[in-house]
């Protein structure tokens, strides 16, 4: 179980948000402005961060998938479909085995942080 990732079924949409400021991400985010200056991490620059990695390694997740990150929160959304919440659960799962195994996070800022787009 986590408390920095949560999944919402709306009426016509579904979402996903990440809390920045949970203790396991905050310290996360802290090591990764470490590593690159300009990631320093609220929810725009991980929306940064996530749209990288996904174009990259899981493109499909990004299919239909839109962000509205706040300064506290990534969050990202969808048409509420079958194959949207399939996405969406996806991508709760991919962000559970980064934040969980945060060396991925780690060495794909060192070797790419200037190509990420920050905020």
């Amino acid at each position: 179980m986590n408390n920095y990732i949560h999944t919402h079924k709306h009426e016509k949409s579904l979402s996903l948000s990440l809390d920045v400021g949970a203790s396991k991400v905050y310290a996360i985010g802290k090591k990764m402005n470490d590593l690159h200056e300009l990631a320093y991490m609220n929810g725009y620059n991980w929306s940064a961060f996530m749209n990288f990695y996904l174009k990259k390694n899981h493109p499909t997740v990004l299919v239909n998938m839109k962000d509205d990150s706040e300064a506290g929160t990534f969050v990202a959304y969808c048409d509420r479909t079958d194959e949207n919440e399939k996405r969406v659960n996806q991508l709760a799962e991919i962000i559970k085995e980064l934040i969980n195994d945060e060396s991925q996070i780690y060495k794909i800022v060192q070797e790419n942080g200037d190509e990420i787009e920050w905020d």
